[in-house]
């Protein structure tokens, strides 16, 4: 997308929100750009008159989106918490119901997340 066409879609954005009575904040507005090129191309951004930042991710809906659609991160993250989860539930079972720590799904899921 040219940035011409970026620019006239973010005004139409916010011409559109002030024709329905919408107030955007330029301030919690998260501008990231994706693109197969390894080096970014450089680029300014403007929303509601006010200059946005180009971030190298972007939050939506708790779910991290690196500019190179890499979601390595949020999956750590994710399997931490659960990981951590499951270390507190541990005591309520019993040795055999447990999955033994020898077992070939412990070193190839669990491990990899510990370290």
């Amino acid at each position: 997308m040219a940035p011409r066409q970026i620019k006239w879609q973010s005004n139409e954005v916010s011409d559109w929100g002030a024709a329905n009575l919408v107030k955007f904040h330029a301030t919690k507005t998260q501008a990231c750009l994706f693109t197969a090129k390894r080096s970014p191309f450089p680029l300014t951004l403007t929303f509601v008159g006010k200059s946005l930042s180009i971030t190298d991710s972007v939050e939506f809906l708790g779910v991290n989106i690196s500019s190179n659609l890499n979601f390595g991160s949020n999956i750590e993250f994710k399997a931490g918490k659960k990981l951590g989860i499951l270390n507190k539930v541990k005591r309520y079972f019993t040795p055999e119901q447990l999955v033994p720590s020898s077992s070939p799904i412990v070193h190839g899921v669990l491990y990899p997340f510990m370290g």
